[in-house]
């Protein structure tokens, strides 16, 4: 297994995307693409970064961020997250200390 390919081929598929679907939202004139922090209101309405937004169709593409839970002790014991592992120089191997 080469991890570092495998690093490299994520990181350059999540570039692709991201990269592809931000410049057709961007391209497209019947698109408004407003980023922040966003909330329901109602059934047409959000308020985004403090804005009020009332839109017909909305699309929420949320980021996602691993959630740690609170077990007593993990934080001492050592733990990765998905994208701690995939972040790593080399292949974490099953049983190897990792912290």
């Amino acid at each position: 297994m080469d991890w570092p390919r495998i690093r490299a081929r994520k990181d350059a598929v999540i570039s692709t995307v991201f990269s592809g679907v931000e410049r057709s939202l961007q391209r497209n004139p019947r698109i408004d693409l407003i980023r922040g922090r966003a909330r329901f209101l109602g059934p047409n309405r959000l308020e985004v970064g403090g804005r009020e937004v009332e839109a017909n169709k909305v699309i929420v593409a949320s980021g996602v961020a691993p959630v740690i839970p609170s077990i007593p002790g993990l934080k001492e014991a050592g733990f990765l997250t998905n994208e701690a592992i995939m972040e790593t120089e080399e292949r974490i191997l099953p049983g190897k200390d990792f912290r």
